[in-house]
């Protein structure tokens, strides 16, 4: 796994040298894997996604019913989403002594694993959904967004590391440790303190596991088409 990520590191960096020599938007990442439909809404126009498909800052991607994708970041980040999920990335900057993620999620369920921004002490990584504003310092994260509730939690990544997240809404900021431990945002914004099953647990690590050794599948075909646009 160590492998498989310091490879996707190198390769998505080439992938961003292609894509941004040539291109005005701002190239962050790629459809990696997609099961159903999925769509993008770039300056009011409805893009249909399929594998290998560029992902930009601004770019708004919607996962269908009954769909499922994952996408890999240029900071070897893997993001991995479930049926009618709807999310913008805001801000992307890997290159700076100061790097900067935010993604602005805000329907549906997603597992999210880190990569460098989040693990740089100067990173600022961060997952908005909608009153919740999550901030992480590396590790593997979970949850979903609904118009009843938001909910997230800290998982132990791939690596076998955890490390925190910093939960923050209105002005009250949850720091969550402790791995398969959460927190619940209902109507009112009602805050309760919530905790993942060893099944659930277990089912997101082997999914994200499944989606690391996947990013390393095909990689040649990603650079490929890259190159070619």
């Amino acid at each position: 796994l160590i492998k498989i990520k310091i490879n996707l590191l190198l390769i998505l960096s080439i992938l961003f040298f292609y894509t941004n020599t040539y291109a005005e938007d701002k190239f962050v990442g790629f459809i990696e894997s997609l099961e159903g439909n999925a769509f993008k809404l770039n300056n009011e126009k409805k893009i249909k996604l399929n594998v290998f498909d560029q992902i930009f800052i601004g770019d708004e991607i919607t996962i269908g019913s009954n769909a499922n994708a994952t996408i890999s970041f240029l900071d070897n980040s893997i993001f991995t989403l479930n049926r009618n999920s709807t999310f913008i990335v805001e801000d992307f900057d890997n290159i700076s002594q100061d790097p900067k993620f935010i993604i602005l999620f805000s329907k549906g369920s997603f597992t999210f694993e880190s990569g460098t921004i989040a693990k740089n002490k100067n990173g600022i990584m961060k997952i908005n959904l909608s009153e919740m504003e999550v901030a992480l310092n590396g590790t593997l994260i979970t949850g979903f967004s609904t118009v009843e509730e938001k909910r997230v939690s800290l998982v132990e990544d791939s690596m076998g590391r955890v490390g925190s997240l910093n939960i923050t809404v209105g002005d009250q900021t949850t720091v969550i440790t402790d791995p398969s431990k959460g927190i619940s945002l209902s109507g009112g914004n009602e805050i309760e303190e919530i905790s993942l099953s060893d099944d659930e647990t277990n089912q997101i690590k082997e999914s994200i596991k499944k989606a690391t050794v996947d990013a390393q599948t095909d990689t040649e075909e990603s650079i490929n088409r890259a190159v070619a646009k």
